[in-house]
C-alpha cells in the first residue's frame, strides 16, 4: 500500500522536534529583528547649532546604512533676520577608522541646498554603519538666527523601509510559529494512540473451525479517517482556486465610459429620395451659441427644443456640427444631450463637410454636362 502524503505516518518524535524548532524560530526571529529596530538611531545628531561661532565640529556614529540628511531647524519669529538670503553653511563629513582613531578619511562635503521659513536643507550623504566627524562653517550674517534657537540635525528616513521588512519577516516567522504550534499537539496525539491503542482480533463463532470453500474477498484499500491533515495538493487547489477568482475580479477589463463612437470608412455621398426632406441638425456657432435647424436656443433650452422637434418624427437622427473655434466642453454637452434623449448621433466633422461638399460639387457638375450637350 501505498504512503499517504499525510503526517500520520510520521514519527511522533520527529513531528514533536520539527514543532518545537517552528515554534521556537517563530518566537525568536520577530523578537529579533524588533530589538534590531529599536535599537536603531534614526536622527544621529541632534545638537544646537552655534550660529555665532565660525566653526562647529560634532563626532557621532552611525549603526545602519542609509542615506542622511544635513538640517538646520530654528523657530519661526518676525524678527528683520533672512537666512534664506545670505550662504549657506558649509559641511564635510569624515569617517573615524576603527584600527586608528586618530586619523580619519573623507567620506562626503554638501552640496548647494536651499532656505525656508524654519530651517535650512544642507542636502545629505550615502554612508554605513560606523563613526564620523560632522565639521560644519557658519558663514556671516546668519548670526541673527540665534536668538531663534537653532538645532543642528543629522536625521534619515529609510529607517521606515526597514521597518516594512521587518513586518514581513515577523509575519512570516508568525507563520512557522503557528505551525509549530500545531505539530507539538499533533505529536502527542500520535504517541497516545501508539502507545495506547489495542490491535483487537475479529470475533468468530467457531473459532476451532477451520474455514474451506471461501472466496476471496478483493481487500480495497479502507478508506482513511479524518484524523490526519489533508494533503497538500487539496490545500494548495483551494488557495489556487482563491487566488484565480481574485485576480479574474480585479484585472478584469472595466467598462469602458464616454461617448459611443463608431470608427467606420468615411463615406461622404448625398442622400436621395428621403422621406424626411427636414433633416434635425445641431450646429455649435463661437461664443456658446446652439442652432437647432438655423433657430438659435440657449444652452439649458437645448434638451428641450430637440424633445419637440423629435417627438415628430419617426426617424430619430439628429446631425451634429461645430464650429473650429468652440470649447470642447460644449461640443461635449450637445453630444451628450442629444445621445441623453435616445437619439443616433452623426458628427459632421470638417473632414467629412469638406467631402460633402466636393461630392455635392462633382454632383452638380455631372448634372450640367447633359444640358450643355443638349444645346450643342
Amino acid at each position: 500500500m501505498a504512503a499517504s502524503n499525510t503526517l500520520g505516518s510520521v514519527a511522533p518524535k520527529s513531528l514533536f522536534v520539527a514543532g518545537v524548532v517552528f515554534l521556537l524560530v517563530g518566537l525568536a526571529v520577530p523578537a529579533g529583528v524588533q530589538r534590531w529596530l529599536d535599537t536603531r538611531t534614526g536622527e544621529p545628531v541632534d545638537v544646537p547649532a552655534t550660529v555665532s561661532e565660525a566653526k562647529q565640529t560634532v563626532p557621532f556614529a552611525l549603526n545602519f546604512r542609509a542615506s542622511y540628511w544635513v538640517e538646520i531647524r530654528h523657530d519661526l519669529r518676525t524678527e528683520d533676520c533672512a537666512p534664506d538670503a545670505a550662504t549657506l553653511p558649509h559641511w564635510k563629513v569624515q569617517r573615524i577608522r576603527k584600527w586608528a582613531r586618530q586619523q580619519s578619511e573623507f567620506w562626503a562635503e554638501s552640496s548647494p541646498g536651499y532656505a525656508w521659513g524654519t530651517g535650512m536643507e544642507l542636502q545629505g550623504f550615502d554612508a554605513p554603519a560606523g563613526n564620523y566627524q560632522l565639521e560644519i562653517e557658519y558663514p556671516k550674517g546668519i548670526e541673527c538666527l540665534k536668538s531663534r534657537n537653532p538645532r543642528l540635525l543629522v536625521n534619515t528616513s529609510d529607517l521606515r523601509e526597514y521597518q516594512e521588512w521587518g513586518e514581513w519577516i515577523s509575519a512570516v516567522s508568525h507563520y512557522f510559529a503557528a505551525v509549530g504550534a500545531g505539530f507539538l499537539p499533533w505529536s502527542l496525539v500520535l504517541w497516545l494512540r501508539k502507545s495506547f491503542g489495542r490491535q483487537t482480533a475479529v470475533p468468530r463463532i467457531f473459532p476451532e473451525m477451520v474455514p474451506r470453500h471461501c472466496v476471496r474477498w478483493i481487500a480495497h484499500r479502507p478508506q482513511p479517517l479524518l484524523t490526519d491533515l489533508p494533503n497538500f495538493g487539496l490545500i494548495c487547489g483551494a488557495v489556487l482556486f482563491v487566488l484565480v477568482f481574485i485576480f479574474m475580479i480585479f484585472t478584469a477589463p472595466h467598462p469602458s465610459r464616454g461617448l459611443y463612437v463608431q470608427l467606420r470608412t468615411r463615406d461622404a455621398r448625398l442622400a436621395t429620395n428621403s422621406p424626411w426632406p427636414d433633416t434635425l441638425s445641431v450646429y455649435l456657432g463661437a461664443g456658446e451659441k446652439f442652432y437647432v435647424n438655423g433657430q438659435i436656443v440657449r444652452k439649458d433650452e437645448l434638451a428641450t427644443k430637440l424633445q419637440q422637434e423629435l417627438d415628430h418624427r419617426a426617424e430619430w437622427t439628429v446631425y451634429f456640427e461645430a464650429d473650429y473655434d468652440t470649447l470642447n466642453m460644449n461640443a461635449i454637452y450637445a453630444m451628450d444631450t442629444i445621445q441623453g434623449l435616445g437619439a443616433k448621433l452623426v458628427w459632421i466633422t470638417p473632414q467629412v463637410r469638406k467631402e460633402l461638399e466636393e461630392q455635392s460639387a462633382r454632383q452638380d457638375a455631372e448634372q450640367s454636362t447633359p444640358l450643355r450637350n443638349r444645346r450643342k
